[in-house]
């Protein structure tokens, strides 16, 4: 019989090769659709997409957490008959909180246009609003797969639905070729409504197929609606608030520019290379680490539901720990290679400065990624919301106050405090009810101390050799030196004798 430890090796692995075919052609798909709308219409894009997704969150935030954990510990507790129809209860109730969402943010277009300040979003919202209760349902789905430790089923839906998000939209501009950033944006929208259709009917004629062993013998779990709103509320009202906050937000920053001195084309091209260019580069190297956050969750919630408090506290120095070894060389390398990055992607270094600036929240936003994923498997969302709650508060308030004044400066260290702030938060509360003793030395130091010694070696390398292999070249040469060195120190640490402890310092032992 497979173990438990070796299915969620397994599932991490084929989750981050899904990912990483899907980051990699989201993020090629992003530099095109940078190519074809400009610095400007990114800006409006990505306006775009703050508000939608406020609505985005608020119908499927919740759900994907709720499903997982109420059919884990079913499944925990041997009622695992009971699932199939706590999960179909969940996805019914979000699709009709979603449609209605959905038929708010067609009618309400124009409004919400007026909100972000450009008409020229209305019609991608419109196109957008369709796609909220199919994606409700999707992720119910999800909740579902994860549960039971099936993901190829949420892995493939997720690829179809990439693969069609990208052939409808660079197949609306082949077809119907514009260079009005209205049409443009729109073109996008129908991208991503056409993918949610489709990964909808898919994810559908899956779930139908694997409960079928189940139909006899379904049943309704006992307070089946007591255990689902503590889960499924906190994390909507998260991600409501935390989504509202930050669309807030997002008009603030071109307001803030334009307030600072800059005119309104250039303010909305300072938005769009900052959110919709460089953080997709600082974003794009999870793909290797995050898959497994999501699947910690059902690991962390089936050992609360056994009281195994010594396999919660394991995981979670665990995860903390390997987050930490692999986000710290990324910072460093983002920074290094910067500029060699910036001309490859956008060809230009136009971006490179943000990417550069950005890149101290990579360890940050990768272990508050995790310590998240942690959380909600304990039971703590009621935390996660408020935290995200007050982040986000004062996020929106140093917004408001310090971009008119620092222009993209004050951008920047707000991005880096909010991280550093709501990591701290999340980490603490971790601390709390977990137990996590993280190693700071393993965690931290080393890694840093290696980084550090491994960009110096390679500067001083070209410097002697007289060329520069180039920035991917590069990229490779200090990830794998750094791994073989992590690797290296790991085990020299590992063999060294353990301290004493200090009862075994006192006489007499």
């Amino acid at each position: 019989m497979v173990s438990i430890k070796a299915t969620f090796i397994k599932n991490g692995m084929i989750m981050v090769a899904a990912s990483l075919i899907m980051y990699s052609a989201g993020m090629l798909m992003r530099v095109w659709l940078s190519g074809m709308l400009g610095a400007e219409g990114m800006g409006i894009y990505q306006l775009t997409l703050s508000a939608y997704a406020f609505f985005a969150l608020v119908s499927s935030a919740g759900i994907t957490v709720t499903v997982t954990r109420l059919v884990t510990e079913l499944a925990a507790t041997k009622k695992l008959p009971c699932a199939a129809y706590a999960a179909e209860a969940v996805m019914a109730a979000s699709f009709c909180l979603s449609s209605l969402l959905g038929i708010g943010m067609f009618f309400c277009a124009d409004f919400i246009g007026d909100i972000l300040g450009s008409s020229l979003t209305v019609p991608a919202l419109r196109i957008l609003s369709p796609s909220l209760p199919l994606m409700s349902v999707s992720a119910a789905a999800r909740g579902y797969f994860n549960a039971q430790r099936k993901v190829i089923a949420p892995i493939s839906e997720q690829l179809i639905e990439q693969a069609v998000e990208i052939a409808v939209t660079m197949g609306a501009f082949a077809l119907i070729p514009t260079g009005d950033i209205e049409n443009a944006c729109a073109y996008a929208a129908l991208g991503t409504t056409a993918a949610e259709a489709v990964s909808f009917v898919y994810i559908l004629i899956v779930y139908a197929a694997d409960v079928r062993r189940l139909t006899g013998s379904r049943s309704r779990p006992d307070a089946l609606w007591k255990a689902a709103l503590p889960i499924y509320l906190p994390c909507t009202a998260s991600s409501a608030l935390r989504s509202s906050l930050a669309a807030v937000e997002n008009m603030l920053i071109p307001a803030g520019l334009m307030r600072f001195g800059k005119s309104k084309s250039d303010s909305l091209a300072c938005y769009g290379m900052i959110t919709g260019m460089a953080m997709p580069v600082i974003v794009f190297p999870s793909v290797l680490i995050l898959p497994f956050a999501t699947l910690i969750i059902t690991e962390m919630s089936s050992a609360k539901a056994r009281c195994n408090a010594s396999a919660i506290k394991r995981m979670s120095e665990k995860a903390v720990g390997v987050t930490m070894k692999y986000s710290i060389p990324v910072c460093a390398f983002m920074i290094f290679f910067s500029r060699g990055l910036s001309s490859l992607l956008y060809g230009n270094e136009d971006v490179a400065l943000y990417i550069a600036a950005l890149a101290p929240v990579v360890p940050l936003m990768y272990l508050d990624s995790a310590v998240d994923g942690i959380l909600k498997g304990l039971g703590e969302q009621t935390s996660y919301l408020i935290f995200n709650a007050v982040d986000s508060a004062i996020r929106v308030a140093l917004m408001f106050s310090m971009v008119p004044l620092f222009g993209t400066s004050a951008v920047i260290f707000v991005i880096v405090f909010s991280e550093l702030f709501n990591t701290a938060l999340s980490l603490w509360r971790l601390v709390k009810v977990s137990g996590l003793r993280p190693d700071i030395h393993r965690c931290f130091i080393m890694p840093v101390l290696i980084t550090v010694l491994i960009c110096l070696l390679y500067r001083l390398g070209i410097s002697a050799a007289g060329t520069d292999p180039g920035c991917i070249a590069g990229i490779i040469i200090c990830s794998a030196a750094y791994a073989a060195l992590i690797k290296a120190a790991a085990g020299l640490v590992g063999a060294l004798p353990p301290r004493p402890t200090a009862a075994a310092q006192r006489p007499g032992y």
